[in-house]
């Protein structure tokens, strides 16, 4: 692409301002998805007046952020650690429960209310139901909460959260958004994702232990890193073949290579590529935030934040509590389970890219995620305060 002087400083600017975003907002503990939200919302507000932002440019952004979206999808999946969910599952079974049904239900009620189908309603609430693990991580960091048993436990939720809304969005997008439920769509779609599981599992469990021992004795760092990654796209493009995203492979992809200790260990090595390429996903879903078009949607912006806040809530403090955990725990589980980033952002995108929703709910929802996330942090603080950490 033939860019323009001017549009290679903006790129220019933009990555300078991507690094300061992300070392004040760590400053301030709140994670730097948010600040890269708000600055691709900022920049929008900008362009809406002074027209800086062309059309060559902005597809030039459009695509560093799909390729964003592809990194951060296989960030997720390497840090899944699937095994080490699935034993800590029947332990937290309750409030895992707890969170998706309270966290859902008054989203999908909302929207019902409000005049939306079915399937836009479901799209919502997954949008909803996902806690960013950023977000959360960034607020207990301080005084060593996320390292304590209450902490692990909480980022723990959250990924469960992120695998959950993954998984009904690909049940969504590709089996009842598509033919009637009575057809044989959903069982073939459903029998396609087993089996590319089945390959993912076996891959990991015998072809990439071969494959990172042969790379980590031949191939120097930042060699085997880029390895990886080539490996990684490589399993998204069979899955894109079977009819699933390139994103949505790259995710699988991720949770081939999460098993193993070596891979993982990578991921630091791989922090450089990930933290050019995930913030332009991050500022163009603010880019694309849309005040005007958010016209009539204020009362829905409303009663979807409030039943985002409340379902979190309720979802996560009495599922605790009835699990017993202290008082003080289960409220700082229910508070640290708020904010919506990551994986809430990638259901809305994709929700987009289906044209499910509209540009204004689009705007409202990005709007929802903000706000939840801006919240966690004083929640947290606000929380803690109750009671002396080396009581936690």
């Amino acid at each position: 692409m033939n860019l323009q002087i001017e549009e290679h400083l903006i790129l220019g600017l933009f990555l300078v301002l991507f690094l300061g975003i992300k070392g004040l907002f760590k400053r301030i503990q709140i994670a730097p998805v948010v600040g890269f939200l708000l600055f691709g919302w900022g920049v929008r507000l900008f362009d809406e007046r002074f027209l800086f932002i062309t059309p060559k440019i902005a597809l030039f952004l459009e695509n560093l952020s799909k390729i964003g979206l592809i990194l951060l999808l296989f960030q997720i999946g390497l840090e899944a650690h699937v095994k080490k969910l699935l034993t800590l599952l029947p332990k937290v079974w309750l409030i895992a429960l707890g969170n998706v049904i309270f966290s859902i239900l008054p989203c999908i009620f909302v929207s019902l209310f409000f005049g939306f189908s079915l399937n836009a309603s479901l799209f919502i609430a997954l949008v909803l139901l996902a806690t960013s693990i950023a977000v959360s991580a960034a607020a207990l960091r301080k005084g060593e909460l996320a390292e304590s048993k209450t902490g692990a436990l909480m980022l723990d939720l959250s990924l469960i959260d992120d695998l959950a809304a993954i998984f009904f969005m690909i049940l969504l997008f590709h089996g009842l958004n598509e033919e009637p439920f009575y057809s044989l769509a959903l069982p073939v779609f459903l029998l396609t994702l087993a089996l590319f599981a089945l390959f993912c599992y076996l891959f990991s469990s015998f072809i990439e232990p071969l494959l990172m021992q042969k790379l980590i004795r031949y191939e120097k760092m930042p060699d085997s890193m880029i390895s990886v990654i080539g490996m990684g796209l490589i399993i998204a493009s069979i899955a894109a073949l079977l009819n699933f995203s390139l994103a949505i492979g790259a995710f699988f992809a991720g949770m081939a290579f999460s098993r193993d200790p070596k891979a993982v260990k990578m991921d630091a090595s791989m922090q450089a590529i990930f933290d050019f390429f995930i913030p332009f996903f991050f500022f163009y879903v603010g880019y694309r935030i849309s005040l005007p078009a958010m016209e009539g949607s204020w009362l829905f912006f409303m009663a979807i934040l409030g039943a985002a806040i409340l379902g979190k809530l309720i979802g996560n403090y009495y599922p605790a509590r009835w699990s017993h955990l202290s008082v003080h725990t289960s409220l700082l589980i229910a508070v640290s389970r708020l904010p919506r980033a990551e994986a809430s952002i990638i259901v809305l995108d994709f929700a987009s890219q289906k044209q499910v929703l509209s540009q204004g709910v689009y705007s409202a929802l990005s709007l929802t995620i903000l706000f939840t996330s801006l919240l966690t942090p004083f929640g947290v603080r606000l929380v803690r305060r109750l009671k002396p950490l080396s009581s936690v």
